[in-house]
């Protein structure tokens, strides 16, 4: 061999090394590359014998390198129609055409595998790749952009639904408040002019008829108030006016009002002040007034025999020294109670503790109910502890700004 024969040989083999080297450093890339896609992939022969899988291709049939190696892929991923496919494939053999097909995967739950066959350069042993994707992810944000969208259009349906609701209970607010208001002025002078009939009628028989249309006058004009104040309520037009008062003055006019009452069915009534309470709070009167009256006025009611007795102190969750102070009111009876499963129901619209009791006590069942939200307007919270057939015991507390009492 010359000398340039040997210098040519020697430029051909250091370059056929390093094209080697450079070729088995693009395969391992290209190896790398394959075992950390997210998709399983594999090369097979022209039998669909598997000659190389990643690890995640073996993941997702739930089987081991080993075990999937030399194996055929068909039968870890059968098509629906292997026939078709076979023949499907051969075709696209020949004319580089890709074949597709899903596959529910027992290994993973609920998976739905998207398998791609392509067709590779004939003349060597390999003839097939293949891409298998896991398709759950995809469907389960498909499920998710679903629901969310689902979601909104129950979420906008709700909210016109509650724009028309809260738009019809304004309507019946302003319709309430308004035949409430027309039909007071008429209804007092009824019983205004009845109260003129009865200071001048003589007749005995005549007096006990008008008494009686005094007493239904009354009933009927206290409910349209009720509703007035109901309604007033509940469309956010009731308006807080504090003041100074005398607190013992507004309790004693209260309870004056029940005396002949209490007194017709023989039973006590009595006040409990406590003496360290101030002479003058800051507060609601009138609202103050209407609790009292509501609640006063059904323990009377509803009180057979024994007593009722109305205390008034401070809460032992007051402040000590803040000018804001919990007075808590107390009114207990020895009445017919309420069952501890009603307990709930009575401060709710319309709402007694039994349906008997209307017609047997009267009334409409809108006191408490107008109490509560009296009481939750004023900052307060009220209670009520019952035993059926030994009496009731409510309570409730309000925030009042006090004026201390000096000596």
């Amino acid at each position: 061999m010359s000398y340039d024969q040997a210098r040519v040989t020697e430029s051909l083999g250091a370059e056929h090394n390093g094209l080697c080297e450079s070729l088995t450093h693009d395969a391992e890339a290209y190896h790398l590359i394959i075992e950390h896609i997210d998709q399983g992939a594999a090369i097979l022969a022209a039998n669909g014998t598997i000659l190389y899988a990643n690890r995640r291709l073996a993941t997702m049939l739930g089987l081991s390198l080993k075990d999937l190696m030399g194996s055929s892929l068909l039968q870890h991923l059968p098509p629906p129609d292997p026939a078709l496919l076979t023949k499907r494939i051969h075709g696209s053999c020949r004319q580089k055409e890709h074949v597709v097909w899903r596959f529910p995967s027992e290994a993973m739950d609920k998976a739905k595998l998207h398998v791609v066959l392509m067709p590779l350069e004939p003349g060597g042993r390999a003839s097939y790749s293949v891409l298998v994707t896991d398709m759950a992810p995809a469907l389960e944000q498909e499920a998710l952009r679903r629901s969310q969208t689902t979601l909104e259009q129950e979420t906008a349906n709700l909210t016109a639904a509650k724009q028309i609701a809260e738009q019809a209970s304004r309507t019946k607010n302003i319709f309430l408040a308004t035949m409430s208001h027309e039909l007071r002025t008429p209804m007092n002078a009824i019983i205004g002019f009845n109260e003129l009939l009865l200071m001048t009628e003589k007749d005995d028989n005549r007096r006990n008829q008008m008494n009686i249309i005094k007493e239904a006058g009354n009933s009927l004009l206290q409910l349209i108030r009720n509703m007035l104040d109901l309604s007033k309520i509940e469309a956010g037009q009731t308006t807080i006016y504090e003041e100074n008062f005398v607190l013992s003055e507004l309790i004693y006019a209260v309870v004056s009002m029940f005396e002949a009452q209490a007194s017709s069915k023989k039973i006590a009534l009595s006040t409990i002040i406590d003496p360290e309470l101030p002479l003058q709070i800051y507060s609601d009167s009138g609202l103050l007034k209407q609790i009292l009256i509501n609640l006063i006025g059904n323990a009377v009611k509803f009180t057979n025999s024994g007593s009722v007795l109305i205390t008034v102190g401070y809460s032992d969750e007051s402040p000590e020294k803040v000018v804001n102070k919990l007075i808590i009111f107390y009114v207990e009876d020895t009445g017919i109670g309420i069952k501890p499963e009603n307990i709930d129901r009575i401060f709710e619209v319309f709402e007694q503790e039994d349906g008997s009791l209307t017609r047997r006590f009267g009334g409409s069942g809108l006191g408490l109910s107008i109490s509560k939200r009296l009481v939750t307007l004023l900052g307060g919270k009220i209670n009520v502890k019952s035993t059926p057939g030994v009496g009731s015991h409510f309570s409730f507390f309000i925030p009042c700004k006090v004026k201390e009492n000096k000596g």
